[in-house]
């Protein structure tokens, strides 16, 4: 049986900013949907960048960090990567799994 979702009302200063990000300075801040995702997407002063978005069925953040800025095609190959290999909910198992295994 899967849980019911939650729906939240999150404000921009309620998402998490990634631990390797969070004493940045802040150059730009908006939402960016990948692949039917909509995602928090700051940009900082020294050109890295963070994707984020609360995952509902996991009930956790999940953060993206990346380069702001890429070259022709890799902002494709970025895209593809996270349709195909970001399933928080995979994660989340993986975690359980190992907690029962311990």
């Amino acid at each position: 049986m899967k849980k019911a979702i939650e729906k939240h009302n999150f404000t921009i200063a309620d998402y998490p900013r990634s631990r390797c990000n969070e004493n940045k300075e802040l150059v730009s801040e908006g939402f960016e949907v990948v692949h039917g995702q909509e995602y928090l997407q700051r940009v900082y002063a020294d050109g890295a960048g963070d994707l984020t978005r609360y995952d509902e069925e996991a009930g956790m953040w999940a953060i993206i960090s990346c380069p702001a800025t890429v070259e022709n095609g890799i902002e494709d190959k970025i895209r593809s990567v996270i349709r195909n290999n970001f399933d928080v909910g995979v994660c989340l198992n993986r975690h359980r799994n190992e907690l029962k295994a311990a």
